[in-house]
């Protein structure tokens, strides 16, 4: 069973988001001629930077899910994309990265979206 994101945390983020397609070709160097390439699959997966703005109450829900629920970023989640809100399998990419900001927290994050 895949872990949901929290219904009580943001659902979009809110200062934009980017994102990089995997590279999904391999490139070999030939003993003649141009170098080789080849497809690694059918479909690549996306990373993805978002910020979320969060109070205080759902940065320590976040980080509660995150530390426990998650054990530390190493289970993947379930989440609607940012860019197209269609729900897939996510998984961070490295641990979150929080910035106060007045009475609020800025919550960035990485992470990547399954093909």
């Amino acid at each position: 069973m895949l872990i949901a994101w929290p219904a009580s945390l943001p659902q979009k983020p809110v200062r934009g988001f980017s994102m990089a397609e995997e590279d999904n070709v391999d490139r070999f160097d030939s003993d003649y001629g141009p170098p080789l390439t080849m497809r690694r699959s059918t479909s690549a997966g996306r990373t993805y930077s978002v910020i979320f703005v969060m109070t205080n109450a759902q940065k320590a829900t976040f980080r509660d899910w995150y530390k426990t629920t998650l054990r530390d970023g190493l289970f993947p989640f379930w989440f609607a994309g940012p860019d197209d809100h269609q729900p897939g399998r996510w998984i961070m990419t490295g641990p979150p990265q929080y910035s106060a900001i007045g009475a609020k927290w800025q919550v960035s994050l990485e992470i990547y979206r399954y093909p």
